[in-house]
């Protein structure tokens, strides 16, 4: 049993590709449509393939988030934001040729749908405009920060991992 809630298992891919085909037929169908809502494709698509594991993966933080999290017990008040927002991916991907299979999965859960785990009013367009995001590699089947319900999963590992990050860029690990 995963340990995520609402969440499908890391080892289903049976499960991944139900989830990915689905939304892919709903992309599909609606590319077109002249008329078709982007803001309702948008959301369908991402309530799709929000279950998965490696959905919204997080790659860096902002320096507020990150030292409201060190020491911290709870991710209260700390969101993930995209990197490039998804209504935007979805909207070029409707106006331009008709993607493969391949290809939508690849830009839905692929690097445009990378995330930076924000403070407070920093989850904005403007994400990509700033210099002090710390990067950090976090690939796998079940990367850091995943969700578990709405919000990010905030457990041991990810603590212990805030906790050596904001170590490392204070220098005190260095004695």
């Amino acid at each position: 049993m995963s340990r995520h809630l609402n969440r499908l298992p890391a080892k289903n891919a049976h499960l991944h590709r139900s989830h990915v085909n689905v939304a892919y037929a709903l992309f599909a169908a609606a590319h077109g449509e002249p008329d078709a809502n982007v803001s309702c494709v948008n959301r369908a698509i991402g309530n799709l393939l929000g279950p998965l594991p490696t959905a919204w993966r997080v790659v860096g933080i902002t320096p507020l988030a990150l030292s409201m999290l060190d020491g911290t017990k709870t991710i209260k008040g700390v969101t993930r934001g995209h990197i490039k927002q998804r209504i935007d991916v979805v909207r070029e991907m409707l106006a331009g040729p008709l993607p493969t299979l391949a290809e939508f999965e690849a830009r839905m859960l692929g690097a445009e749908d990378r995330t930076i785990l924000c403070g407070p009013k920093e989850n904005n367009d403007r994400l990509t405009e700033r210099d002090d995001i710390v990067w950090f590699d976090n690939e796998g089947d079940d990367p850091l920060f995943q969700e578990a319900s709405l919000k990010a999963r905030f457990g041991p590992l990810e603590k212990e991992f805030v906790h050596d990050l904001a170590r490392r860029l204070t220098g005190e690990d260095a004695a």
